[in-house]
């Protein structure tokens, strides 16, 4: 699965930069104005989104990929990916990875939970750097996304599927929302790293 969503990630963003070069080219040939670093955050953030969207959302289920009616749709224990990992560490110590301890880097179960983090740090970061929303608002709107993003798989896409393909899961919503805080944690620092280094000048 990781290997799958590397080079989804990969294909995404190399469509994602011919397109973004050819629309900055687009706009310099035709002399019309256009701030670079204006242009590069707009594009960085749409590339995220497009990235959100098919990480989360594709690849689209086939036929045998559907939850059957036998399985729970969803799991509303928090923390529950805690209990999971403990006990597949019970049965598959570190030291029997391939490489010893560093194939715990490329195991699905260990590292699902650390992707939902790392996923939603950015939405944290740029919409607490670029936007004057507050710190609870900035939360509140990672929350909504991370939120829509579970009924979307619960619902099978606004029950376009009889059934869904993916589950929801409340431990999503609290890793994702943990990422979005880390990501206005980073902004924070970087926001006074410019302030003082203004003081200085």
């Amino acid at each position: 699965m990781l290997a799958s969503q590397a080079k989804l990630i990969l294909s995404l963003f190399s469509v994602s930069c011919i397109i973004g070069y050819l629309t900055f080219a687009f706009f310099k040939i035709r002399h019309r104005p256009i701030r670079t670093r204006r242009f590069l955050r707009y594009w960085l953030f749409c590339t995220y989104l497009v990235m959100i969207i098919c990480l989360t959302i594709l690849p689209l289920p086939g036929p045998g990929n559907f939850l059957s009616p036998e399985e729970p749709y969803y799991v509303l224990t928090p923390f529950n990916f805690l209990r999971r990992i403990y006990s597949y560490l019970l049965a598959n110590p570190p030291w029997t990875f391939y490489p010893p301890i560093i194939g715990l880097l490329f195991d699905d179960i260990l590292m699902q939970p650390v992707l939902n983090i790392l996923l939603f740090v950015p939405l944290g970061f740029y919409l607490r750097r670029y936007t004057k929303w507050s710190m609870i608002r900035v939360l509140l709107m990672v929350f909504i996304v991370s939120l829509t993003v579970e009924l979307l798989q619960l619902t099978g896409l606004l029950f376009f599927y009889d059934r869904p393909y993916r589950l929801f899961e409340v431990d999503d919503l609290l890793t994702n929302t943990l990422g979005g805080l880390g990501g206005i944690l980073i902004s924070r620092h970087f926001t006074i790293k410019h302030n003082v280094s203004n003081l200085i000048e």
